[in-house]
């Protein structure tokens, strides 16, 4: 798909017009305890923690469900919602395997239930899935940069965390061209120093260690001076099993506190890190 520099222009003017919820402490406290002195890198989710889920996600499941249901002829729709655990009318998300499983893996599972609960052949089904099917941002390109809405001041934070010495990863499930064109429009993409996305070869999907350790790695830092951000269980939990010295949950997707209960630290946007990550200790305090 080839991005379109008006809707780039216009989607900058929104960030900046947008407003930034009020800081809110749900919960902070230490779990662990570190002697490092400071933290060197932090690792973003991408939905749901830099951006609004719900605005890019919802358009994208009613388009495909109702593109599948018209060239079939059978209803399937309310059984997509039901899988993706989407209220149309509410045009909100549930906890939902969109939030943290790769597109070959939500793809898969709508295969599964066009055969078994719609008694499709799965060549059959597979052939109609691939006519009908479009990633997210073949879906709209003339408006899809409006919904990539920042849950916070997102430059901001980024342009705080480089102009500290403290680099920083983006570790999405979601394809590359969606990250890439998400980072363009929020303006960061000269801020981020990697990036792993959900259909790279060397991903390995949320919740394992191995990304995290694969972005230390290269960015040469101990993972106990890294830092894990994001609003899923398998993200904190992610941070946690790679020994994260810190890992901060998000109430700003689809999870509540007890989903986040791997994380040191659960907050209610994205805009209370920064007290939390720059001249602080590793152990949070």
């Amino acid at each position: 798909m080839l991005f379109r520099p008006s809707n780039l222009r216009t989607a900058k003017t929104l960030l900046s017009c947008s407003r930034i919820p009020s800081s809110s402490f749900l919960r902070s406290y230490s779990k662990t305890a570190s002697l490092q002195s400071t933290y060197k890198l932090v690792i973003f989710d991408k939905d749901g923690t830099l951006t609004s889920f719900d605005s890019m996600w919802g358009p994208w499941s009613e388009y495909n469900a109702s593109k599948l249901e018209s060239f079939t002829g059978k209803s399937l729709s309310d059984d997509i919602y039901e899988y993706f655990n989407y209220d149309k009318h509410q045009k909100r998300y549930g906890k939902s395997c969109v939030a943290h499983d790769t597109h070959e893996v939500v793809k898969n599972g709508i295969l599964d239930l066009m055969v078994k609960k719609h008694g499709f052949p799965r060549v059959e089904a597979k052939s109609v899935f691939e006519e009908c099917w479009e990633d997210i941002f073949d879906v709209d390109a003339d408006g899809i940069a409006n919904k990539v809405q920042p849950l916070g001041n997102v430059k901001h934070i980024f342009e705080s965390l480089k102009n500290h010495s403290i680099k920083t990863a983006v570790c999405s499930s979601d394809q590359r061209d969606s990250v890439e064109l998400a980072m363009k429009i929020l303006d960061i993409e000269d801020l981020v120093d990697r990036t792993v996305c959900g259909n790279d070869p060397d991903n390995t999907p949320k919740p394992s260690p191995e990304n995290v350790h694969m972005i230390c790695r290269e960015m040469g830092v101990d993972p106990k001076e890294t830092v894990m951000v994001g609003d899923t269980y398998y993200d904190t939990k992610m941070g946690k099993t790679s020994d994260c010295g810190l890992v901060i949950g998000i109430m700003s997707g689809q999870s509540d506190e007890h989903d986040l209960r791997d994380a040191h630290h659960v907050i209610t946007n994205l805009d209370e890190v920064l007290p939390l990550i720059i001249d602080q200790k590793p152990d949070g305090k």
